[in-house]
């Protein structure tokens, strides 16, 4: 059995609340998957950086590997006060269906953010009445 605790990702900065989603397992010593850093978790958060625009940083098939997210993240800059890049990383499991070929029509991958706890009150509730 899983354990849920490792899943969970703590509250940045209230009021975001981030809920765990599918993480994509790769093993360090396997190539692309030194070199693809970022996929070990599901969210990271780097403050912003003009050079940093990649998540595997610049030219992945080239480089030996560690460059990137983890590299960024090593350096523990600050984040408090500044303009945040939030990095999210999501994988798909695709389960195969018979109407799915010879085509596949389509798969969808997503995600929501939305505020928790940002107001005191549903400011909606105080409106003043229609004319």
């Amino acid at each position: 059995m899983a354990d849920e605790r490792a899943k969970r990702i703590a509250e940045l900065i209230k009021p975001l609340r981030v809920k765990p989603g599918s993480k994509v397992n790769l093993a360090r010593d396997f190539d692309p998957g030194y070199r693809a850093g970022f996929l070990t978790k599901n969210l990271w958060v780097t403050p912003y950086h003009p050079q940093e625009r990649y998540p595997t940083g610049d030219y992945p098939n080239q480089n030996p590997g560690g460059d990137g997210l983890p590299k960024w993240t090593q350096a523990d800059r600050d984040i408090a006060d500044r303009d945040l890049v939030v990095w999210y990383t999501f994988g798909q499991t695709h389960i195969p269906r018979l109407e799915d070929w010879p085509v596949m029509p389509v798969s969808s991958v997503g995600f929501m953010i939305r505020p928790d706890g940002f107001f005191d009150h549903n400011p909606a509730l105080d409106l003043p009445p229609p004319p």
